[in-house]
């Protein structure tokens, strides 16, 4: 679908316009839902009311009308795609997008922890508009919020700290080796974590290595003055890409989540089944291992030149925060995964050996080496081609940087119709996107 550039011209008058333009290209796209004039016109009111919604909610004090209408009419469009796409893979998707929301907001999956009656930090996750799925690659919304020792402990990096997640699972061809699939996740991942998505207004400004962007974020902490929920556009957010495999997703949600027909998400079936399941307890060490090896892998990718810009200088502060909470997160989960593994005798003699010598941060090391061993048969949760492929290309990234310091076109983040492609085990260069 294009999008034509809104003039001085009523900006309702030039949607729908644009609208009456695509529907040959839409009928021929989505053959099982050819529109007639009614259709049609019940597609255009429905545009006019998401408009009048997104101005009620207070969005229009955050974009103007060209922007909204511009978010409306994608949100049609992509809707259609949807309905004809949706498969086993998008489902789980959303399982695990759903999982990480109900675990950082609810089960402290990133360590905040209360200590003498106060919060070192509270952390809470939801998921997007569709828009900002569909468009910048971003699930969900994160927002840490920082108490006053660790304000002290960071004061350069403000009280609140906004990431973004995309979550995914490897859409695994069974009839493939498992060498073969593994090689195909890591390049796949190499593009996906390396990949900005700026909006078509923002190529000219190139953003820190792996970072995207969010035009609708509503801040989970009430205003004091107002009393409600400010919402806003930022302009430069931090993107983790998270997966773990499409078997254990799958299972994952059948065993742990219903469907939620009149909300149509997958919600948890319940606290206790989610913290007695292996299954969702490694999930938890898989998203913090990725969400801190991303991390330390931006700081690292960081432009040179990026102390000449100020929205980097605070941008990297947050991720050393991200960094640093999530390696604290890392050991108190790798402590529940192996106790769950254990319970069920899914650990093997020699590697129990190994972990009860260890401490715990030692632990931590064995745990994340179990899980991305590809020779390990033992069970399912010791291979899986997501997370390898996510941890591998992270790694690959870091090794760049550190063995070539003045490799500046690796280090400038790239814009949404550019990537990084890995080949042959490593880096190559920055090539344009071909979708």
């Amino acid at each position: 679908m294009v999008y034509g550039i809104f003039s001085t011209m009523n900006t309702e008058k030039l949607a729908l316009q644009n609208l009456d333009r695509e529907e040959q290209g839409d009928r021929k796209r989505f053959t099982d839902r050819k529109l007639g004039g009614t259709a049609l016109a019940d597609r255009k009111e429905r545009i006019r009311k998401r408009y009048q919604k997104l101005v009620d909610d207070g969005w229009g004090g955050v974009h103007n009308e060209q922007k909204l209408y511009h978010v409306v009419e994608s949100e049609e469009y992509y809707l259609e795609r949807e309905k004809s796409e949706k498969g086993p893979n998008v489902k789980n998707a959303e399982v695990l997008e759903s999982l990480t929301n109900y675990g950082i907001a609810r089960l402290g999956w990133l360590g905040d922890t209360l200590k003498d009656g106060r919060w070192d930090f509270r952390a809470t996750s939801t998921s997007t508009r569709r828009f900002d799925d569909w468009r910048h690659k971003i699930d969900s919304v994160a927002t840490i919020v920082l108490g006053p020792m660790l304000c002290g402990k960071y004061p350069d990096a403000g009280n609140q700290i906004e990431i973004g997640i995309d979550a995914t699972t490897w859409k695994e061809d069974e009839r493939l080796p498992r060498a073969v699939a593994k090689r195909e996740a890591t390049e796949y991942f190499a593009e996906k974590i390396s990949r900005s998505n700026n909006e078509k207004d923002n190529y000219q400004q190139p953003a820190p290595f792996g970072f995207s962007q969010l035009d609708f974020y509503t801040n989970p902490v009430k205003n004091k003055e107002t009393g409600g929920h400010d919402k806003r556009k930022i302009d430069l957010i931090p993107r983790f890409v998270i997966g773990i495999n499409g078997e254990m997703a799958d299972s994952i949600r059948q065993y742990d989540f219903t469907y939620n027909s009149e909300r149509k998400k997958y919600e948890p079936k319940s606290v206790e089944i989610i913290n007695d399941d292996p299954r969702t307890v490694t999930t938890q060490f898989k998203v913090i291992s990725e969400i801190n090896r991303q991390a330390e892998m931006m700081i690292k990718m960081m432009p040179r030149s990026y102390k000449n810009r100020p929205e980097f200088v605070l941008a990297k502060e947050k991720l050393k925060v991200v960094r640093d909470l999530t390696n604290v997160a890392l050991r108190k989960s790798a402590l529940l995964t192996i106790d769950a593994m254990q319970k069920r005798g899914m650990l093997p003699a020699d590697v129990m050996s190994e972990i009860s010598q260890s401490d715990d941060a030692g632990r931590v090391t064995i745990l994340e080496q179990l899980f991305r061993d590809p020779n390990r048969r033992d069970s399912d949760f010791h291979y899986d081609a997501t997370y390898n492929g996510i941890m591998t290309a992270a790694d690959s990234f870091m090794n760049g940087a550190e063995s070539d310091p003045d490799r500046g076109g690796l280090r400038v983040a790239q814009t949404r119709n550019k990537a990084v492609m890995y080949e042959n085990g490593g880096v190559r260069k920055i090539t344009r996107w071909t979708n």
